[in-house]
């Protein structure tokens, strides 16, 4: 119980740290939850601290460490249903594969996440997962696609007014502005910006405003206002490390970076390269050093001397290496995990398959092999619910002629072969649509849905009540059935439509047998 209540009061305490975006604190309280919870082997709290260590570690710019643990959560949630962090933790390996470029991988993993987050909408997390398949395209340059994932997170929050906004609808609202910004669509720029400074009133969301900082630097890059530019640079410059997502910050000034090179501003230049070995030396850890390494090539080539440049080239090279070695290795471990992974999700398909198939066992009867009495009411009683008031169904109650005498007169393995022979003919005529049941001893039950006319029912009738005729029993055609039969083209209850089917099999009984009476309910 103690230990319940510790990993309980952890996660109380990682929520805190997360909401105060307070990253030492969460993988301080995580690492602990995951310990715990892997002594006492409780998947619910084990999966919750993988996947706050995973976003850690991905906000740390530790990947493959970051991947490591979300591999392991997920392997744990395709073993029990935890959606929810399921879910997150598929998002979040999307997001990290996209980071280290293994755009397959991401889009498989967002596409896992949209599909648990559209089976799973009492979450309430489907929009933030189309909002970050619409960053995943939005980062790849498919900026269409982007603007309409963007637009159906929007449509899924249902927002009709200023006042339905809510503080994660900041950032849709801002990928918005962003794909009309590469688009160059100055109308679509202009519906959402009103809905950008509306925002801005109610929230304070500093990733937001940095980004719509960076849409004013790149919209006046693409105008060619050279004076604009440099004054939008230098606003961005001075909120950036406001930022606490200082990696996110980073790409932003890689974007601005090359605006930069291509005025050849000289000044604006090194201000943001400066900018950006400050954060990264705050990531030693990052495993894309290279993308800072190439700004200063370009630096150096453009701005510097030769030696500068060929300095600047041999040390983007070094790392490039060691980058390349480093994302090798990781590939290696990440297709041992999913290797792992895939055998996990076979287990577990095995055994639903293994679950199913005793399922259906329990439902048919061992010796006809057609569903018992029990099933077949189970499954035409849901039919019935399900059913349309335009179409007709019907249920027959079949019971075989003078059966007592054939069991009498040629012994009771005869009796029984004469059962299988009437299984068989059924089963020689149903549809896919229809299925039987043994209801008694010498009695079946046949279910029939989107009956085209009577016509067709009678001449299906009598069809059966001529192959059960043709049927040899010791070289003897001694075997017919009484029928009766309900029809109805309205939702009714089982007991209702059974009852008078076996009403209409006894008159067709006493009639002499051998024929059917149909019932209209």
């Amino acid at each position: 119980m103690m230990n319940a209540e510790t990993m309980e009061s952890l996660y109380a305490h990682i929520e805190e740290c997360r909401i105060l975006h307070d990253f030492e604190g969460i993988f301080h309280y995580a690492s602990q939850l995951y310990d715990i919870s892997r002594e006492q082997k409780d998947k619910h709290y084990q999966i919750i601290a993988c996947y706050f260590l995973g976003n850690v570690s991905y906000n740390r710019g530790v990947y493959h460490e970051a991947m490591l643990y979300l591999q392991e959560g997920i392997c744990i949630g395709e073993e029990e249903p935890y959606p929810f962090f399921q879910m997150v933790s598929y998002n979040l390996a999307g997001m990290v594969s996209a980071t280290v470029g293994d755009e397959i991988m991401s889009v498989e993993y967002m596409l896992k996440s949209y599909y648990i987050a559209l089976e799973h909408q009492e979450l309430g997390y489907f929009y933030i997962i189309l909002n970050n398949l619409g960053v995943l395209f939005l980062d790849l340059g498919y900026y269409e696609i982007a603007k309409e994932y963007f637009k159906k997170a929007i449509a899924e929050r249902s927002i009709k007014c200023f006042d339905d906004l809510k503080i994660n609808d900041g950032y849709n609202i801002i990928n918005l502005l962003g794909t009309s910004v590469f688009l160059q669509d100055e109308e679509e720029y202009a519906y959402w910006l009103p809905w950008y400074w509306e925002y801005h009133k109610r929230f304070k969301e500093i990733t937001v405003d940095n980004d719509f900082q960076l849409y004013q630097v790149l919209r006046a890059g693409y105008k060619s206002n050279i004076d604009v530019f440099r004054d939008e640079v230098t606003r961005l410059l001075d909120i950036v490390d406001r930022e606490s997502d200082r990696l996110h910050t980073f790409k932003n000034l890689l974007k601005v970076f090359k605006i930069c090179m291509q005025y050849k501003d000289k000044v604006l230049t090194s201000q943001v390269l400066e900018k950006l070995n400050l954060i990264l030396q705050e990531y030693p850890e990052y495993q894309k050093h290279s993308e800072l390494k190439e700004c200063q090539v370009l630096y150096a080539t453009i701005f510097g001397k030769e030696e500068e440049r060929l300095t600047a080239l041999q040390e983007y090279y070094e790392v490039r290496q060691m980058e390349l070695a480093s994302a090798h290795n990781n590939m290696k471990n990440t297709l041992l995990l999913k290797i792992d992974m895939e055998r996990l999700l076979y287990e577990r398909s095995q055994i639903l398959e293994k679950n199913k198939e005793l399922e259906r066992r329990s439902e048919i009867e061992e010796f006809t092999n057609v569903m018992n009495k029990t099933a077949f009411r189970y499954h035409v009683t849901e039919e019935l619910e399900i059913m349309h008031q335009d179409q007709y169904v019907c249920l027959l109650v079949i019971d075989i002629d003078k059966f007592k005498n054939i069991n009498d007169t040629f012994g009771h393995l005869i009796g029984d072969q004469v059962l299988l022979n009437v299984v068989a003919v059924l089963k020689g005529m149903l549809r896919s649509s229809d299925f039987a049941g043994r209801i008694g001893g010498d009695e079946f039950c046949v279910f029939m849905k989107n009956i085209l006319s009577l016509s067709y029912l009678h001449e299906w009738l009598d069809e059966l009540l001529k192959r059960l005729v043709n049927t040899t029993v010791k070289d003897q055609k001694v075997l017919s059935a009484s029928i009766g039969v309900c029809m109805s083209d309205h939702t009714c209850r089982y007991d209702e439509i059974f009852q008078r089917a076996d009403e209409a099999m006894y008159r067709a009984k006493h009639a002499g047998g051998n024929r059917y009476e149909i019932i209209e309910i």
